[in-house]
């Protein structure tokens, strides 16, 4: 298991009544991709792995996807998270999208050009190395997606385990929070704004590998809905004195 997985018995009690207004809500524990909801794609492509994670499983190098209905598909006043992975440095031939909506299914692309997604994607790796989380707009036009905004330059130079959280506002306003330990302690990198598309059909991931790196793209805790609230208050588990001056409290 990644690390939130171990962490959220310590960290957060979810009540599932924070997540009773989700459109889509996948954390892959039943071990497949192809039930609630259902998962479409290069199938023969992805695995999900003993730690539930999605993983894809290819031996030479190409592309794979997989995409689920977004369901309501409204973007407005919605939150998404995923986890994702990379077991190596972002190239130009190792890369992958997070689509947060589309208006196809087939979330594949050519250079830089879906096939006609129109909507938002995260992109993670690239040549160089100033690898960064960033949300661009892919209209489809034939020329480079749109950037609306960008995560720290750097961020994610090397392999990485990262959690994302995005927001967007009923008016067009973006907002990209990371946890680069994978957990759920998001630090907001960047806010834009962007209106084009107000509705998507799907939400996915993409990626592109050489042979080396195959089987080493991962994503996993698919969440797509309402903004999720921490409404749980902090609980004293214990206060220890330590002298006149200082409490220690867990």
């Amino acid at each position: 298991m990644h690390g939130i997985k171990h962490l959220l018995p310590l960290l957060f009690v979810f009540s599932l009544s924070l997540f009773a207004d989700a459109q889509v809500n996948d954390d892959f524990s039943d071990a497949d991709f192809t039930n609630n909801p259902t998962w479409n794609g290069a199938d023969a492509l992805y695995t999900v792995n003993a730690s539930g994670q999605v993983q894809t499983n290819d031996v030479v190098a190409g592309q794979a996807y997989l995409a689920t209905p977004l369901v309501d598909g409204d973007l407005s006043g919605k939150e998404w998270q995923v986890w994702l992975k990379h077991g190596f440095a972002g190239s130009a031939n190792n890369n992958s999208r997070y689509y947060l909506s589309s208006q196809i299914a087939d979330l594949t692309f050519s250079g830089v050009q879906s096939i006609g997604a129109n909507g938002y994607f995260l992109h993670l790796g690239e040549a160089g190395s100033n690898d960064a989380v960033r949300l661009f707009r892919d209209d489809n036009t034939g020329d480079a997606p749109t950037l609306i905004l960008s995560a720290a330059e750097a961020g994610i130079a090397g392999s990485f385990e990262i959690r994302v959280k995005v927001t967007r506002d009923a008016v067009g306003n973006w907002s990209l929070a990371v946890d680069y330990s994978g957990g759920t302690a998001f630090v907001t990198e960047g806010n834009g704004f962007d209106d084009t598309y107000s509705t998507g059909q799907f939400l996915g991931m993409v990626s592109t590998y050489t042979a080396s790196n195959a089987n080493k793209c991962y994503f996993d805790d698919v969440y797509y809905g309402t903004p999720v609230l921490d409404n749980t208050a902090p609980e004293v588990t214990s206060l220890v004195v330590i002298d006149g001056n200082t409490l220690q409290i867990s």
